[in-house]
């Protein structure tokens, strides 16, 4: 390994921080791109319907930025990988959703407009789960894959208990339009910052026959659908709570804190036990919780079911790391693919859901916006079920390995 800037110099020898060079890098941009997403990300679906009232835009937003605008841009993602490293593919990332956000003061909420932040999102999110991945999946230790995982979202999820509530009496304050620009400033100062200090970035080589031939393709499909569907929480609990942006805030506030510490606690037990089955808990909880919130729409319920299901998801650090511990005896493109074929499973569900939006709209179907929501997160169920069912063939592969 070569002797670049150790960012991380300074912090005591806490266990997960005694990463390799590679992911110590990753985790600093990918929190960094973290306080992005939450304080901008998070509310940008509220944006699009507080100033539209239109769930058919939120959809057809959301079917960009989670899945289809993913999918043609896997090439250029692989050339900036390996021409350029994972970290200059993180600061893309950042680059393309602060642009996002910002541009939206000047173009508004019109119909093109909304494809373009789609568009840009999509962008941003293909190049970060794409370098997440990899950087994970090639760079990390196999015996520490869940932790290692885990301590990001640790910090994270540390940071995630003050930043929805404070974003939201910003957003409160300001407008989203003023807030968001500073959000753009500051996390792009930060990035360039952050990649002054570090040596040669990281390269990978593996091509897009490579992520498209990749084995369980039917579970990322699976799992693409089922969190396209699940996606529509966001939406349905700001109609829930009668668009009070503070209460929204407060609630993922209270699931960041229920979340922090615990997803390590889990991940220290599978690293130690090779526990895989774990991963099957993420599924059960949607399965369970997503539809109940649906079947009674009153902010208690919606408040316990989404605590209920921060618990269960806490849990996914198992399927990740799972997929890490094949990675290191096959390719990194396993967990590229995963990550386009998970990008192809959402454009389903969002195609599914903004038509059915669309239709509800325009007076084909007599539906209310929340029970449009309702439909598709009922939607969740079959697939949540077919993914812990299909899950079972990766994780024996993994146990193979152990």
């Amino acid at each position: 390994m070569h002797a670049g800037h150790h960012v991380f110099g300074h912090i005591p020898h806490i266990h997960f921080f005694k990463l390799p060079e590679e992911v110590e890098h990753f985790y600093l941009l990918a929190f960094v791109r973290f306080v992005l997403t939450v304080t901008g990300g998070l509310f940008f679906p509220i944006f699009i319907y507080a100033e539209t009232q239109s769930l058919t835009l939120v959809f057809l937003y959301m079917l960009l930025a989670q899945g289809l605008a993913k999918l043609p841009i896997r090439p250029f993602n692989l050339w900036v990988l390996r021409n350029h490293g994972v970290e200059w593919a993180m600061f893309l990332s950042i680059v393309f959703a602060g642009l996002e956000y910002t541009l939206a003061y000047f173009f508004g909420m019109t119909v093109l407009a909304v494809f373009f932040y789609g568009f840009l999102e999509g962008i941003s999110g293909a190049i970060y789960w794409d370098a997440y991945h990899t950087s994970f999946g090639l760079f990390g230790r196999e015996k520490d894959s869940a932790e290692e995982v885990a301590g990001l979202q640790v910090v994270q999820n540390l940071t995630g208990i003050f930043l929805p509530l404070i974003s939201a009496v910003f957003i409160k304050m300001l407008g989203f339009h003023t807030f968001y620009a500073f959000v753009f400033i500051g996390t792009i100062l930060a990035s360039l910052y952050l990649l002054s200090r570090f040596g040669e970035t990281h390269k990978v080589n593996f091509t897009m026959r490579d992520v498209i031939y990749v084995p369980y393709r039917a579970l990322h499909l699976s799992d693409g659908i089922q969190w396209g569907f699940a996606w529509i929480m966001p939406i349905f609990t700001y109609l829930v709570f009668s668009g009070k942006v503070v209460l929204f805030g407060a609630l993922k506030t209270a699931i960041a804190a229920a979340m922090a510490v615990f997803s390590f606690l889990v991940a220290r037990y599978f690293d130690r036990k090779n526990a895989f089955g774990l991963g099957r808990v993420p599924y059960i909880g949607n399965a369970i919780f997503i539809p109940l919130q649906a079947m009674f729409p009153t902010p208690i319920v919606v408040t316990l079911g989404e605590l209920g299901r921060s618990f269960t998801n806490t849990f996914a650090v198992a399927i990740s790391a799972t997929m890490y511990r094949i990675v290191k005896h096959r390719s990194p493109a396993l967990s590229v693919g995963r990550s386009f074929f998970v990008s192809a499973g959402k454009s389903i569900s969002f195609a599914f859901i903004l038509i059915l939006a669309y239709l509800a709209e325009n007076g084909a179907l007599a539906l209310a916006q929340v029970d449009v929501c309702r439909t598709g997160l009922f939607l969740v169920i079959p697939f949540a079920i077919s993914s812990c069912l299909l899950y079972g063939k990766m994780e024996r592969e993994a146990e193979s390995y152990a």
